[in-house]
């Protein structure tokens, strides 16, 4: 777990910024901004964990959130509630595949603190599974599924 109480100011004022700058999807205004404080969190757990330094992205990230030894990675985070081996990383079918790693975080937005799921390579997320059942169809991998979070540290640098 990651302890983001620290640092939760800022945080909601970068959720906020993005909120303000990237426009408004029904879907954001219709939860008052908790996707992007989810986002925002998820991205700012990431960095911690992988002992990234620098500031949450304000404007469009254009299909990347930081990159990591050379890798570009997407940072994609959920609600943390139970059961979450019923969990998916999704990932809308049509939208392009743009980071070379998608890492899946969960986040309690009560508690300001968040927990790695795993991550997968943007080229299986390619080939994986698409779920037509919902009312956007998407890829989906099983977090039960997805890579340990640990082994990030174990890819080799890329370059």
């Amino acid at each position: 777990m990651i302890d983001l109480s620290a640092c939760w100011e800022k945080i909601e004022q970068a959720a906020h910024e993005r909120l303000a700058s990237n426009g408004r999807t029904t879907r954001q205004v219709s939860d008052d901004g908790r996707l992007e404080l989810l986002g925002a969190a998820g991205e700012r757990a990431a960095r911690e964990f992988l002992e990234l330094g620098g500031d949450l992205h304000i404007g469009l990230d254009e299909g990347r959130d930081m990159t990591w030894k050379g890798w570009k990675l997407d940072v994609k985070t959920t609600k943390l509630a139970g059961g979450m081996a019923f969990y998916h990383l999704q990932w809308p079918v049509g939208k392009q595949i743009k980071p070379d790693i998608v890492f899946l975080w969960a986040v309690d937005l009560s508690r300001q603190w968040a927990s790695p799921l795993g991550w997968t390579w943007g080229m299986e997320l390619a080939k994986a599974r698409i779920n037509h059942h919902r009312p956007r169809p998407c890829y989906e991998i099983r977090v039960t599924e997805l890579f340990n979070p640990y082994a990030l540290w174990g890819i080799p640098r890329r370059g």
